[in-house]
Formats: C-alpha cells, sequence, structure tokens
C-alpha cells in the first residue's frame, strides 16, 4: 500500500511493500527551487542553479532516510531516453554521464534513482533487502520490456521474480493518458520487439490490456500495463504495489509534462540496499 508522509517540510510518498529498504517518490514540496512552474522542490538540473537542484536531493534523501552518495548526491541519468539500458552500479563516485532510463545496485551506501514527470517511476528490492533497482518507464521503455529487463539483473545475482518485489510509483493515469488511434498498433509492434521474452513473446495480450476506449478516444493505462508485464515474468500480484496517485491531476504535490509541458520541475524516485532481513510467508 502506498502512504505519503512529510518530514522537515519535506512530503515523500512510499509504499509498506518496500519498507525494509531506504526508498522515497519525491514531490515539489519542501526544497529551494523558486517560481510556480518549478515548485519548490525540482530534482533535475538545467533549470536553475545547480546548488538548487543538490539542495533538494539532500533534503529529499533526509526525509526518506535514503543515503547521499557521489557527486550529484544521487546515482541517476544525465539524460533519460525512453530506453531498455540499466545500469549495474558499484560506485557512487563514478564521473560517467548516464545516458539510460535504469540502475541496478547491491552495495551498500548508494542511492540510484530516476526522474519522471508523469512517466512511470518503478522501485525494486530484493526481499532480503540486499538488492535494489530503479527505473524509469514511459511507453516505449514499458514497451521495450525495462521492467522485465530489471528482474534480469536480479536473476544474475540468484534472485528469482518471486524474491523481488516492486512499486510502481505516481504516474499519469489511464484515464488522462489520450493516446492517437493508431498508437495499440505502435505499442504492439515495439512491445513484439522487445529483449525481455515474456513481453515479446505475450506482446499482443500484454499490449490490449493498456488501451482503454472513452468517449474522447484511446487511453493508454502505462501503471497497469507495467503491472502486467512484471507479473508476465513470474513475480506475484501481491508483490508489486501500484500507487493510485496522479501526477497530472495532483498539482500541489507532482510536476506533469501533461499539464505543464516542458516549463516545469521533476520528481526523484530512489532506493538504496538494506542489510536488514525481512521474511515473506
Amino acid at each position: 500500500m502506498f502512504y505519503t508522509y512529510e518530514k522537515d517540510g519535506v512530503t515523500v510518498c512510499a509504499s509498506t511493500l518496500l519498507d525494509h529498504v531506504p526508498h522515497g517518490f519525491s514531490t515539489r514540496t519542501g526544497g529551494v527551487s523558486v517560481g510556480d512552474a518549478l515548485g519548490s522542490s525540482n530534482m533535475g538540473f538545467g533549470k536553475e542553479p545547480d546548488e538548487n537542484v543538490l539542495e533538494n536531493r539532500r533534503r529529499f534523501l533526509h526525509a526518506a532516510s535514503l543515503p547521499s552518495c557521489g557527486r550529484r548526491i544521487i546515482v541517476s541519468a544525465d539524460e533519460q531516453i525512453h530506453s531498455d539500458i540499466i545500469f549495474s552500479v558499484t560506485s557512487a563516485d563514478s564521473d560517467e554521464n548516464y545516458r539510460g532510463d535504469g540502475f541496478f545496485t547491491d552495495t551498500v551506501g548508494i542511492t540510484v534513482g530516476v526522474k519522471t514527470a508523469d512517466c512511470v517511476p518503478i522501485l525494486f528490492a530484493s526481499k532480503d533487502g540486499r538488492a535494489v533497482a530503479a527505473v524509469h518507464a514511459g511507453w516505449r521503455g514499458t514497451a521495450a520490456g525495462i521492467a522485465a529487463l530489471a528482474l534480469d539483473e536480479f536473476s544474475r545475482r540468484g534472485y528469482a521474480p518471486t524474491d523481488v518485489v516492486a512499486a510502481i510509483g505516481p504516474a499519469v493515469q489511464g484515464t488522462e493518458y489520450k493516446v492517437s488511434d493508431n498508437f495499440d498498433e505502435m505499442l504492439l509492434g515495439y512491445m513484439s520487439q522487445s529483449r525481455a521474452e515474456s513481453v515479446s513473446a505475450n506482446a499482443k495480450a500484454l499490449s490490449q490490456t493498456a488501451i482503454l476506449t472513452l468517449s474522447d478516444g484511446k487511453h493508454c493505462d502505462l501503471p497497469r500495463l507495467n503491472r502486467e508485464i512484471l507479473i508476465s515474468v513470474g513475480m506475484k500480484a501481491e508483490d508489486i504495489d501500484v500507487s493510485p496517485d496522479s501526477t497530472y491531476e495532483n498539482e500541489s504535490l507532482f510536476y506533469s509534462h501533461r499539464r505543464q509541458g516542458s516549463n516545469r520541475g521533476v520528481q526523484m524516485n530512489a532506493i538504496s540496499p538494506s542489510r536488514m532481513t525481512r521474511f515473506h510467508t
């Protein structure tokens, strides 16, 4: 279940499924950004002085009990490109300019994160808390199977899909995400080419779960599609939490590309491993 709390003026969203590891989905409150478009807690560089963004990140990490690491406080991509690229991170002090959409780490003290402003953020953790991942899933990344490919990273460390829990964070909801009349065909085409076998093999059935036909045309439910993709890989439905929060509708808490265009900030969605052990029945 998702819940929201405030610490030192910073509002954070979190999931009970991930309470055994430090994690959080940021909001636009509690920072030092200035201006209506940026709210007060923009997490992305390029639209204001870097020091403002770094201070916003520091406050968010403190509120979410996440460790600060590396030159930019959080290991995240300089450029997110709506891809299926996931980096495995072992050093927080890397000077590499990451260009991709996901991060995995099993190194204590490293916080990995992805930025969003309507796209779907997904945070993963092994049930023993020793390994975590964060991915950014727009429609192209979702169709490419980035959620399923994140589980491949866990598999390489000996974790089965049933050993992992996931929280699908605040995003634009299906009823708000209107798409073109031929979007279902594009979605199917992308999913059919996914490197994730479970996605490409089940592309037609999976893509159909995402398409809503409403009075104003077709819509796409990306949070639901990512949930179905994770189930198709072998995760248990009860191990997947989906936030009911809409980034588009909740203007007081979230940035939204669909609502604001490019003149806006971004949320950060971050997670870090823990050496605590939690047992699931």
